[in-house]
């Protein structure tokens, strides 16, 4: 049942029932899965058939179905791993069997155990300072960061202002962090960009088509929810220097409030040049350096950790940052010594199978206000006409303007230098003569979902298969997760790819949903813990201003 309750009231407005849907899965449920699994007698007859009786050293993974799922059972599968010692990495010793739990009967509903597999791997890999092997580094000399004055932010509630910007923080149990009214001030004018931006959903595919791994694309934002999974971030390690930090209040499984201390922090980076030029004729060089603004928050989602990253620049740039770290989810080889072909071997007998991380964020753009906003995709192609360029060095862009929901799916394409440009067509720069804008670069060019069109992981998130998709924006419509409100064991009835089949026009009150990711070939560097990858994209202002607006940053004071 889907409940709106008044705030103010304090009374329910509506009750609807929801059939055949599942909403996101609790970390109660997690916890609950894992204690179901190991409870069942034909789970500890099969480990202990491996040798393994002492079910406190045995991890049990949670994760949502893709493939093979009744929509009404509300169910999670669970990957068996096994521990030496309490704090030892258990993605080193994977267990090749897999328990199917219905989490409202409480009880194992399906056991895959696969059989002539040679021994579990035993093979200790650790990372944890107390428990790794390797001599660490000494030459590591201090580096702090020192902001005698304080930060150049104030924060009051969930107002930022940091020099010529302003926005708003959010964040909830699902998408985490929610950056909300973004504005710069140019001259006499607070300039509104950016209305309400978030990561609204993911997937992570497995390309591993043996079972049961042809199940493994969990949907992380839907399934289990960024703000469920966020972490309580600690000063020197997820942020440095001098750091505001920001609690989130999420609602446990049992709907009561729960406080997330220092769920968000915010602090600045210094970032090398922000502008410089030396006269060669005299020597005179002028030189700024950059300074940024970061917002950021870290989940948890069992094995990985995703830092996401909202950073603003002083000349009016913004970066939606995603950081990739944590743990390869791992699976024993089907025969000794074997080179597996759908993964990499990061110990011996130990695979970590090829999958892909995509990300679709929804940018409620709002450039110079709410209305009148369009999209252009920017394509840079060589002229072709010999009389138009005789001497073969002439190249232009060429801007197409995406007029309706489905003439705006789009896709990146790095050969003509693709970006799309969100203007607000009421307006002219008074230099340029063409509309105000700002300009999505994608930072990713990577391929996007490889699962073949028809499968379960394609059909189950449709967003993933184009890079750009624009929808009109409706009052009364809940359009805010690219897969829908309830992806969790579904098979595509709701998502982006539904409301563009309207067709609406795209000029006015617009939303840009953009996907982007990793494909993540797993490499032994990546084991026992992985370093940070980093993806994301840019906005980036486009005839927006009519001059350099980091112009006034003044010279460094120790210059």
């Amino acid at each position: 049942c889907e409940w709106v309750v008044a705030l103010q009231t304090k009374k329910v407005t509506s009750c609807v029932m929801v059939d055949n849907k599942q909403p996101v899965y609790t970390p109660e449920e997690c916890f609950l899965a894992e204690d179901i699994a190991k409870s069942d007698e034909r789970v500890k007859a099969a480990l202990a058939s491996l040798g393994f009786r002492d079910l406190t050293m045995i991890a049990a993974d949670p994760w949502s179905m893709a493939d093979d799922f009744d929509p009404r059972v509300r169910s999670l599968m669970l990957f068996l791993y096994a521990r030496s010692f309490e704090d030892d990495n258990h993605y080193a010793h994977p267990i090749n069997m897999l328990p199917v739990v219905d989490l409202i009967a409480k009880k194992v509903i399906e056991l895959r155990v696969a059989s002539n597999l040679p021994p579990v791997p035993l093979q200790n890999a650790n990372y944890m300072e107390k428990f790794t092997k390797v001599v660490l580094r000494k030459d590591v000399k201090p580096l702090e960061i020192v902001q005698p004055q304080g930060p150049s932010f104030s924060v009051q509630g969930n107002l930022v202002s940091w020099q010529k910007w302003t926005f708003r923080v959010g964040f909830n149990y699902r998408e985490g962090l929610v950056i909300r009214d973004v504005k710069y001030q140019d001259g006499d004018q607070q300039r509104r960009i950016l209305y309400r931006g978030s990561c609204s959903e993911m997937i992570v595919p497995y390309g591993d088509p043996n079972e049961p791994y042809h199940r493994k694309a969990a949907k992380d934002v839907g399934d289990y929810g960024l703000g469920y999974c966020a972490n309580k971030l600690t000063l020197g390690c997820d942020c440095l220097g001098n750091i505001q930090y920001m609690d989130g209040v999420l609602i446990n499984h049992g709907g009561e409030p729960v406080v997330l201390e220092n769920a968000v922090c915010i602090h600045e980076e210094d970032q090398g040049i922000l502008w410089k030029h030396l006269e060669y004729r005299n020597g005179k060089s002028e030189t700024r350096r950059s300074r940024r603004l970061v917002v950021q928050t870290t989940s948890t989602v069992v094995n990985y950790e995703y830092q996401m990253r909202w950073i603003f620049q002083q000349d009016g740039t913004i970066h939606a940052q995603v950081g990739l770290t944590g743990m390869l989810s791992t699976n024993q080889v089907q025969n000794h010594d074997e080179v597996p072909e759908h993964g990499t071997l990061v110990l011996p007998n130990v695979n970590a199978q090829n999958h892909q991380h995509l990300f679709c964020y929804r940018l409620d753009m709002a450039v110079d206000g709410l209305e009148n906003n369009m999209v252009f995709e920017s394509d840079v192609e060589i002229v072709d006409d010999v009389k138009l360029n005789p001497r073969g060095n002439a190249f232009r862009v060429v801007d197409t303007p995406l007029t309706s929901e489905l003439a705006a799916i789009r896709d990146v394409n790095p050969g003509v230098n693709r970006v799309w440009k969100i203007v607000n067509t009421s307006k002219v720069n008074a230099v340029t003569r063409t509309f105000p804008g700002y300009k999505l670069v994608p930072a990713s060019t990577g391929p996007l979902m490889l699962a073949k069109p028809g499968s379960a992981f394609r059909t189950a998130a449709p967003f993933a298969s184009h890079s750009l998709w624009v929808t009109k924006f409706h009052e009364d419509q809940e359009e805010y997760f690219a897969a829908g409100k309830y992806p969790s064991q579904s098979k595509g009835e709701d998502g982006v790819h539904v409301w563009t089949k309207r067709d609406a026009s795209t000029e006015g009150d617009i939303v840009c949903w953009h996907t982007f990711g990793v494909t993540h070939i797993p490499r032994p560097e990546d084991f026992p813990v992985m370093p940070m990858e980093t993806v994301g994209f840019t906005l980036k202002p486009f005839g927006f201003f009519e001059t350099n607006p980091s112009n006034d940053v003044p010279p460094p004071a120790s210059a």
